[in-house]
Order: structure tokens, then sequence, then C-alpha cells
């Protein structure tokens, strides 16, 4: 039997942090004091209300997570991770030591920011990234866009319950999932538990757990004891706390080979920005790399154009920018000769088509929809590639009124799924005569 899904369920929570990415502390919980006036029902129901609160939060935070590696009680390994996040502005600290000649050591360290600043009187967004160890450090700089600011959305509190977003709206059924989640774990070998500590409800899950570790092959080896705790504690209606500590006992047939691993850590979450400590933070660097143009991305109906537009952030971006990139663009609409579509093109701003696009300041991805408005003697045929769950269009073809498209010949080894929402077999002719400025449609395969 392999080292089981403890980690791997119960401890999502400590796996996301703890490569290169995480910090210590120690995870005894506190004295219990008020759980005999609730039932468990009752706290699993103030728990889970706040449980369901983090999950679904989507706003500013400042969260912290710690792990400390000791082995035979000698600690070896500590990581530190801390972030303060508000709408794509952030900054995220990390360190790790090491022990080394019995001391323990800054092995590297890393410091992360997005700043607004001033660039030569343009609002920009910029970049901070440091690296570096006890004797070295090295910077860069980048300016970048919002849409990209916005991923560095990491440690938010939502990551803290990965692994444990469990479907169960009532007591029984959230204890018979989390317990059949632990798999080769027999259920008596899992405690789960409620307890109130003041103004914290806690959620306690304990598993001990004997196996061979198939994984492990050195010569007398007879077994290893694992013993884990997790403890998640809300307060107030949100999830505040996370605390984990797991050992794990080798065991050889010579006892004094036998060594113990004990991991231990410790998460904190904030619902609140560290502006304080996030205006402190200097983003200066010697140069600066230009990498802040933003994604103006384009449907026809659910039909995406596979070749998104780049804009200057921070800049003016009008529906005549969209329009000419569109009717100047190779891969979009396939024309016989050359020939201005651009009167031919319309941006609403929403599927529907009732929010025609102007312009805007370009802040962040923005996504059009196009619209065909085609004169009394012209036509288009829209190829699109039906890729199972979306569709791109592969080219949109150009033509008069009068002129004969044969898809086949377009594309002679795609099987054709449909032409204007309907089914065709690809043994017959499937070519058609364009007879008036109607926009056609022909899906192919995408597989």
């Amino acid at each position: 039997m392999k080292k089981i899904q403890f980690l791997l369920t119960l401890v999502l929570i400590f796996s996301i942090f703890s490569c290169n990415n995480n910090v210590s502390s120690s995870t005894t919980s506190k004295e219990v004091t008020s759980s005999e006036n609730f039932t468990q029902e009752e706290l699993f129901d103030r728990w889970n209300k706040a449980k369901k609160y983090t999950i679904n939060y989507n706003d500013e935070y400042t969260s912290s997570f710690n792990v400390e590696i000791y082995k035979d009680n000698v600690l070896m390994d500590k990581n530190d991770t801390y972030q303060t996040y508000n709408d794509g502005m952030t900054l995220i600290e990390k360190s790790s030591y090491i022990l080394d000649n019995d001391k323990l050591e800054l092995y590297k360290y890393s410091k992360e920011a997005t700043k607004i600043v001033d660039d030569n009187g343009k609002q920009r967004i910029k970049y901070y990234n440091e690296q570096g160890d006890s004797k070295n450090k090295e910077t860069k700089g980048e300016y970048i866009t919002l849409s990209k600011a916005k991923e560095m959305n990491y440690y938010n509190p939502t990551s803290f319950l990965e692994g444990l977003n469990i479907e169960g709206d009532n007591y029984n059924q959230f204890i018979t999932i989390l317990k059949t989640s632990f798999i080769e774990i027999d259920e008596k070998n899992i405690s789960v538990s409620f307890d109130k500590n003041n103004e914290m409800v806690n959620l306690n899950i304990i598993i001990k757990h004997e196996y061979v570790d198939d994984s492990i092959n050195d010569q007398g080896y007879l077994k290893s004891n694992e013993e884990g705790t997790m403890v998640i504690s809300s307060k107030d209606n949100k999830i505040v706390e996370t605390k984990y500590d797991y050992n794990i006992k080798i065991n050889y047939e010579n006892e004094e080979n036998n060594y113990k691993v004990n991991h231990i850590s410790h998460g904190n979450i904030n619902y609140n920005f560290d502006e304080e400590k996030y205006n402190k933070i200097s983003v200066e660097t010697e140069t600066t790399l230009y990498n802040d143009k933003e994604e103006i991305r384009y449907y026809v109906g659910d039909f995406a154009f596979v070749y998104p537009q780049k804009f200057e952030y921070n800049e003016i971006f009008t529906a005549n920018d969209g329009i000419e990139y569109l009717s100047n663009h190779e891969n979009f609409i396939i024309k016989e000769k050359q020939e201005d579509v651009s009167s031919y093109i319309s941006l609403y701003l929403d599927k529907e088509m009732t929010k025609p696009f102007t312009s805007m300041t370009l802040l962040d991805e923005l996504t059009l929809y196009i619209k065909f408005n085609m004169p009394s003697d012209k036509s288009l045929v829209i190829c699109a590639i039906d890729n199972n769950t979306y569709f791109d269009i592969a080219n949109i073809y150009l033509l008069n009124v009068g002129d004969n498209f044969n898809p086949k010949n377009r594309y002679p080894y795609t099987q054709i799924l449909s032409i204007d929402g309907k089914e065709v077999d690809n043994n017959s002719s499937l070519d058609f005569v364009v007879n008036d400025n109607t926009i056609h449609t022909v899906i192919f395969d995408g597989y």
C-alpha cells in the first residue's frame, strides 16, 4: 500500500503552499470551553455557513501560511508565505530556510508586487520581482496589464479550503462524504468532530493509519505509522484559520534505524487588504520591460475569432480601432479581391446586440460581439470548428449573391456536421448557391 491520501484529500491545503511557498507555526488547539451548549449538528451548520462564504469570496484579503518540517524533533525546513491582494494590486513574500551545520539558514526568498506607477505622465501597472538568498539579490520590472495582475490572486481564502469543498448541506451527509474521501483508510481510524472555543467554531479531523509504504525500499523496512490532525476554524461566519499537524513514524527491523517526520502548518486569513504594509514597498528597478497590452476578443454569436487584438493598456480604444483590425486581418474575412469590408461590421458589448460599442479607456480584457450588415448583393459564409464545448471561426468567406459555395473543396479532409443548422450527409454533394445576402454557417468537426 502506498502512502495515502491524507496529504491528498485532507491536506491539499498544506500541499498548495508547501512547494517552496510555505511557513511555520504551532498547531496546539485551544481548550474547548463552550461546545457543551451546542449539538454537533448546530456547530456544523455554523461552520458550514462560514465555509460557503469563504468558498464564494472574491474580494480583498491578506493571508499567511507557515510550514515547519521536523525529523526526530529537529527542525529541518521552514517556509513562510504572505500575500495581500486587492483587485490586481498585490504583495507576495516567500522565504525558505533549511538546516545547515546545525543552524537554520535562509535558503532563498522572493518578493512579488504589482503597483500603479507613473511612467512619463502615464499610469501603468508595474510588476516587481525580487529573488535572492542570504548573499545575492536579483530584481526585475515589467509593465503588465490589469488582467495579468489579477492572475496573481494565488493565496486567496478559497485556496485554503481546496480539497474540502464537500457537497453536503446536512451534518450526516458531510461526515459520510468526508470520511469516505480518505482512500484506503478504515473509517474507524478517522475522527471528525466540531467544537466551539469562545467565538471560534472548529472542524477537527484526526486520522491514525498503519501501512506498508511501497515507495520505501530500505533494507529492513517494516511499516509506517501516521497520525494527522487538522483544525479548520471559523469566526464571524468566515473561515479564518487552519492548523495541521502530521506525524509519520518509519519502522525498521533494527529499531535504531527508526525515525519520525513531523509537518506542522498554520494558515491565517484576514478579509482586508494590508494597505499599510503594501504602501511601504518600492518597485523601483533599473530597467522596466513593456508588456502591457490588453487583449480584445471577438465573437460572432458563439463563434470565437481565434486572433485576439492587442491594444495599449490605459489608452482609449474605439470601435473604429476594432473594425479596422478585423477588416484588414488576413484570417478574418477571405475576399477574392481587395475590397473594403469595414462598413459591413458593427461591434457590440453583448451577445444580444443591444449595447453598441463606441469607445472606452482600456483597463482590462474586453470581449466584443460582431454584427454583420451586408449590402443586398453580398453575403458571408462563416466556417466554424466544433470543439465539443466551444466553437472557433476557421474562416469567413465574402461572396457575391448568386455565387456557388462548395465546403468540401475548401476543407476536403474535414467532416462537415451541419449547414445553416441542419445536419448533412458527407457522402452527398454539399455545395449550395448563395441566393441573397443571408449569412450562412458551415460547422466542421474539430475532432
